[in-house]
């Protein structure tokens, strides 16, 4: 439960597995809670690390804008969900609980409206 801070024992053992091996979206649900805990040095050099990971073929935008959106950059979180659009992604991620803090962002309306999941 990682609003009630009870991700400590995944963040304590994540080093032994190494992110490396992790997929995307684990890295990004593992930035999120190191938000939630406190951690937002290393919740960055997580993002950092998925950035790299990113190419020009599949830039794993979605998680990216997940994990700015968990440390608060709308902006950046933003930016990159557009990016995911031109990549054509799969458009349920925006359902994601990890988008919660865009729902009010008019851009992120615009995007949802865009793409066709209006409610």
């Amino acid at each position: 439960m990682i609003g009630n801070r009870r991700a400590s024992p995944l963040l304590r053992v994540w080093p032994q597995f190494g992110r490396a091996l992790a997929s995307p979206t684990c890295v990004a649900n593992l930035a999120s809670a190191y938000v939630v805990s406190g951690s937002k040095s290393e919740a960055a050099k997580l993002l950092s690390d998925l950035k790299k990971r990113s190419n020009p073929g599949y830039s794993h935008a979605s998680e990216i804008a997940v994990i700015y959106a968990a440390l608060g950059d709308k902006d950046e979180a933003m930016t990159w969900l557009e990016k995911g659009y031109e990549e054509r992604f799969n458009p349920g991620v925006l359902l994601r609980p990890g988008f919660d803090p865009l729902r009010s962002d008019p851009r992120f309306q615009n995007l949802v409206r865009r793409i066709g999941l209006n409610p």
